[in-house]
């Protein structure tokens, strides 16, 4: 059946019924998706149907039409290829942001409790402070501190805990206030 044949609404019809089913295996193909490929063979049909008083056919009408379903086909695939790869640069763009934004966040809190934590260590009696800051801040082991000090281990180790037990109650105070 030629194009000028298939302006008869029952010959176009019935060039449907016979070529629909294979012309939606032939898009499955491409686009290993059943309901897509329908979809691709009913616009080749309408694109056909609407042209049909103005295209002239120079092959036969059924080469024409799997040309037609061959190139919605392609179209369709370089569509999803440039999709998924804007997607894919708009994710990388979102992580680098993201990436910056906790890093920054994560810099902001960890300057915040760094303030606090030497707020609260500055509040602390002097003897207290003084033996963390040698433990914490210089790393100095409670003998050295003994030492340093002239003060028996045993001091020291209370100092310590008592120290810390008097931070642990002003840092609660200030992350929770």
């Amino acid at each position: 059946m030629e194009g000028n044949r298939l302006s008869d609404t029952k010959n176009f019809e019935r060039f449907f019924m016979e070529y629909h089913d294979r012309l939606v295996l032939y898009a499955s193909k491409f686009v290993n998706n059943r309901e897509l490929a329908m979809d691709l063979v009913q616009e080749a049909f309408t694109k056909l149907w609407e042209s049909r008083q103005e295209v002239v056919i120079n092959i036969s009408v059924k080469a024409y039409i799997y040309k037609v379903v061959h190139n919605l086909c392609m179209n369709h695939i370089e569509q999803q290829k440039i999709r998924t790869q804007h997607h894919a640069a708009i994710y990388d763009e979102l992580k680098e942001l993201e990436c910056h934004f906790f890093n920054g966040e994560t810099s902001l809190l960890q300057q915040e409790l760094g303030d606090s934590i030497q707020q609260s260590v500055n509040a602390l009696p002097d003897d207290y402070r003084e033996v963390i800051e040698l433990r914490r801040y210089e790393g100095l082991k409670n003998k050295a501190i003994a030492a340093q000090l002239n003060l028996p281990l045993r001091t020291i180790e209370t100092r310590i805990y008592r120290a810390l037990k008097q931070l642990r109650i002003e840092l609660t105070k200030r992350l929770e206030g």
